[in-house]
């Protein structure tokens, strides 16, 4: 076959190969359609885009509130914390109640002493006493003589 019989037969086979990829890009643009979004999805899609980001801001504000007052309290059990470690700290430690110990068993020993002083000075104050009656006595007697003799 020459040149001139080719290019005939092309030519007239052109309409219906035109006719074939017409058909072709058709099937394949329908195709294409159903993998990409028409306006209704994107539109949709961007109705729930807009209601998720509402979302999100609500609970930001909620985690936000809720998260402060957690900080508040927080700051509040530190605060209580430090006070309890504050007096913690100002407890007496082990030393400091030994040596109490042993200051309050030396007074107690002193006191002892005491006790033991006064008990034998309360027997020198009752002889004290019973003198001092005896000689008030003798005097009131001798007095009393005394008195009896002038007038008599």
């Amino acid at each position: 076959m020459a040149w001139p019989d080719i290019l005939e037969y092309a030519t007239k086979l052109a309409p219906f190969a035109a006719m074939i990829m017409t058909g072709g890009i058709t099937l394949l643009i329908l195709r294409l359609r159903q993998v990409f979004a028409t306006k209704s999805d994107l539109a949709a899609h961007a109705a729930r885009v807009e209601e998720l980001r509402r979302e999100h801001e609500t609970w930001v504000r909620l985690h936000d509130s809720e998260h402060r007052e957690l900080s508040e309290r927080l700051s509040r059990g530190e605060a209580r914390f430090q006070r309890v470690e504050d007096r913690i700290d100002a407890l007496p430690t082990r030393k400091d109640l030994e040596e109490l110990t042993r200051s309050v068993a030396g007074m107690a020993a002193a006191m002892a002493a005491v006790q033991a002083e006064l008990t034998g000075l309360g027997g020198s104050v009752t002889w004290v006493k019973d003198s001092l009656g005896t000689l008030l006595e003798h005097e009131l007697a001798e007095a009393r003589d005394a008195g009896k003799g002038g007038r008599g």
